[in-house]
């Protein structure tokens, strides 16, 4: 039965990451149509993974506020927001090199994705 569930692939977005699912479309022989909207949804796909990340990260910080009022929990919590905001900023600007990376590739669809990058 497990085999026949289909298993969810993590969207890497990593330079490299990109570089190995760029020959794996190639490898497919995919025309340059499919090709775009592959890329497109991938990002798409990366997009959707952050802001669920990120929403789930911020509940993790309210609950971690509300128990900062009692002060051993204040000692987690500063690190938690700091390593919260450091991801954020990393996943964002993997993100933003993906767009730009696969600039060329997206042609009419570059636009519209940076600036879902940029709203995310």
């Amino acid at each position: 039965m497990a085999s026949e569930k289909k298993k969810k692939r993590k969207i890497l977005l990593d330079p490299a990451a990109l570089h190995v699912y760029d020959h794996e479309l190639l490898a497919q022989n995919r025309t340059p149509e499919e090709i775009r909207i592959a890329k497109r949804d991938y990002i798409e796909g990366g997009i959707a993974n952050f802001q669920n990340v990120r929403g789930a990260t911020r509940t993790l910080l309210v609950v971690l506020g509300i128990a900062c009022l009692m002060p051993p929990f204040l000692i987690l919590f500063v690190p938690a927001l700091l390593g919260f905001w450091f991801v954020n900023r990393s996943t964002h600007n993997h993100l933003l090199a993906a767009v730009e990376i696969w600039k060329d590739d997206l042609g009419a669809d570059y636009p519209a994705l940076l600036e879902k990058v940029k709203k995310a």
